[in-house]
C-alpha cells in the first residue's frame, strides 16, 4: 500500500467514525426534543381527556413547555392535565417558571 492510498483509508476511517458520532449524538438527543403534548387515541371522541405534556432532559428554557401546559388548558376536550417529567434537573429559573405556570393552572 502506497502512502497515499493509506492516509485516503485514515481520512476515510476518520469521516465515517465521525458520522457515526454524530449519528449517535441525534438518537441521544432525539428523546429532549420531544418536548410537548399528546392526546389520547381516537377511540373516546367527545369524551373528557386527559392531556398529557411531557418534559424529557434537562430543564433549560421553560416556554415550550409553559406554552403546551397553555394549549392543553384552553382546550375544552382536556379535563385534566399530566406534566410528565423524566429530567435529571437543570436551570433553576425555567423550573421555577414552569411550577409557578402549573400552580397559575390548577387555581383557575
Amino acid at each position: 500500500m502506497t502512502r497515499g492510498s493509506a492516509t485516503a483509508v485514515v481520512v476515510t476511517c476518520l469521516a465515517l467514525f465521525v458520522f457515526g458520532m454524530f449519528i449517535v449524538m441525534a438518537v441521544g438527543a432525539g428523546p429532549g426534543l420531544l418536548r410537548g403534548m399528546e392526546l389520547g387515541g381516537l377511540e373516546n371522541i367527545g369524551a373528557p381527556r386527559v392531556g398529557l405534556v411531557t418534559l424529557v432532559g434537562e430543564i433549560l428554557v421553560a416556554q415550550p413547555t409553559i406554552e403546551s401546559l397553555q394549549k392543553m388548558e384552553k382546550r375544552d376536550d382536556v379535563c385534566a392535565i399530566l406534566l410528565r417529567i423524566d429530567s435529571p434537573g437543570g436551570a433553576v429559573v425555567a423550573s421555577q417558571e414552569i411550577h409557578d405556570e402549573v400552580l397559575r393552572i390548577r387555581e383557575n
